[in-house]
């Protein structure tokens, strides 16, 4: 539910690529429409599930691979398994340009479960599936990212 196509100023011709499913993206475009949002770059969304051609439905909606790209994945990975973690950032690696930058967040169950008590915190920590890896530098060095 990110809203900075809306809320950021943007360099002239920025384009932003929202990648969702259809469901979360549906429900989003009815509260922007409600709010009557305006964005602040062109904003594309993309409904396709990450279990799917994504990198197809990114490409089919404009994306230029051969321009350097800003990915973001905040609180996102610890909701997959490692394997798809993996294969989702190397297919992020092979889209992206000389140039691009990728903000991710990763973290530990051990963050979420300080907050027991909360019942919000509880239900996150339920969903977690997978873990930082025990060396997030080695592991992004090795995806071809300079961090």
């Amino acid at each position: 539910m990110d809203s900075r196509a809306f809320r950021m100023d943007w360099p002239a011709g920025t384009r932003l690529f929202e990648v969702d499913t259809a469901e979360p993206l549906g429900f989003k475009a009815s509260v922007l429409r409600q709010e009557r949002a305006v964005a602040r770059c062109e904003r594309i969304t993309v409904p396709v599930d990450l279990r799917e051609d994504w990198p197809g439905a990114l490409a089919a909606a404009g994306h230029d691979p051969a321009q350097p790209t800003v990915w973001i994945a905040e609180g996102l990975l610890i909701y997959l398994p490692e394997d798809a973690v993996q294969s989702l950032l190397e297919r992020v690696g092979a889209l992206s340009a000389t140039g691009s930058r990728m903000g991710l967040t990763l973290g530990t169950r051990g963050v979420v479960e300080r907050f027991r008590g909360d019942a919000a915190a509880g239900s996150a920590a339920s969903m977690w599936v997978s873990e930082m890896p025990a060396d997030p530098v080695g592991w992004l060095d090795g995806l071809g990212w300079e961090t």
